[in-house]
């Protein structure tokens, strides 16, 4: 195990220094020494090769090795981030029609499970990315506003949260849990004005 401790960081060290293609080669020979039992050696090595390849522009192939981390490893809350660090630099321009559209719902799916986690930032970053494209499906438009609302009461910004909040309860008036989440933003933001 000290031999494997011992590539791994020296793959994370190629990596922080800038030597993607050398990490990447790095980070393959641990996956093929790596017992499947060392599950957290495993999801490191496959976190780190992604992070590499983002970094060498190859973001299918990243997104490849996250989700075989995703799959040894759910839930792992910084394979969760190193997803939402990839899919943020997914090109959209380049994407039309279903493409984009399946491309969206899946960066706004991500960002409410990030939001669950406690990431907030990381959510906000997601959802601005679906905001900025203007979906035509409203639905899920309004499934982003509202975890854009969330995230920012989450980051302590109960009266923007409350702005996007309204936008989705706008498009889903019938929502309950929307209706009590934005409730729920209120309150905050009075008991904030009374403090």
């Amino acid at each position: 195990m000290d031999s494997l401790r011992t590539e791994l960081n020296e793959a994370f060290r190629l990596l922080g220094e800038g030597h993607f293609e050398r990490a990447r080669e790095r980070f393959e020979r641990v996956l093929e020494s790596v017992s499947p039992r060392e599950v957290q050696a495993r999801t490191e090595a496959l976190r780190g090769k992604a992070a590499a390849l983002r970094a060498l522009g190859q973001v299918d192939a990243a997104l490849t090795c996250l989700e075989q981390a995703q799959w040894i490893a759910p839930g792992n809350p910084q394979v969760l981030v190193e997803i939402a660090e990839t899919v943020r630099t997914v090109d959209l321009d380049s994407l039309r029609g279903p493409q984009l559209l399946a491309s969206l719902r899946t960066m706004a799916e991500l960002a409410a499970t990030l939001l669950q986690r406690g990431f907030a930032d990381h959510a906000q970053a997601l959802c601005d990315r679906v905001i900025e494209r203007d979906p035509a499906d409203r639905q899920l438009l309004a499934r982003t506003w509202a975890t854009k609302g969330l995230s920012l009461r989450q980051a302590g910004f109960a009266q923007a949260a409350l702005e996007w909040l309204d936008r989705a309860l706008a498009v889903e008036p019938q929502n309950r849990r929307l209706a009590q989440e934005r409730a729920a933003t209120l309150a905050a933001l009075q008991r904030v004005g009374r403090g």
